[in-house]
C-alpha cells in the first residue's frame, strides 16, 4: 500500500531470468537502502521495505523512491512513509 506506515512490498514479474537490483532513495537522491542485488529466476519477485536504512535505523516520514534495475532496464516509483 502507498502510503504505508510500517512495511511496503515492491513486486514485479519477469519474463526471463535476470540480474535485478532494488534500491530505495530519499528525496535528495541519496541511497537509503539496497533491498536486493542479485540474479532472479522466479517469474514473480517481491521484496519488503520496513522503513529502515542500510544501518538498520528507522527513517523519517516522507517521500521515498525505489529504483528497480532489471538487466539494462530501469523502473522507478515513489512511496510515502507515514508514522
Amino acid at each position: 500500500p502507498n502510503p504505508f506506515s510500517s512495511n511496503t512490498e515492491i513486486s514485479f514479474m519477469l519474463n526471463d531470468p535476470a540480474n535485478v537490483k532494488v534500491t530505495v532513495y530519499n528525496i535528495k537522491g541519496q541511497e537509503v537502502i539496497k533491498l536486493y542485488d542479485g540474479n532472479c529466476s522466479d517469474e514473480r519477485f517481491s521484496t519488503l521495505w520496513n522503513g529502515k536504512d542500510n544501518n538498520d535505523n528507522e527513517v523519517t516520514s516522507g517521500m521515498y523512491f525505489y529504483k528497480l534495475e532489471i538487466d539494462d532496464e530501469i523502473y522507478t516509483g515513489k512511496m510515502i512513509l507515514m508514522d
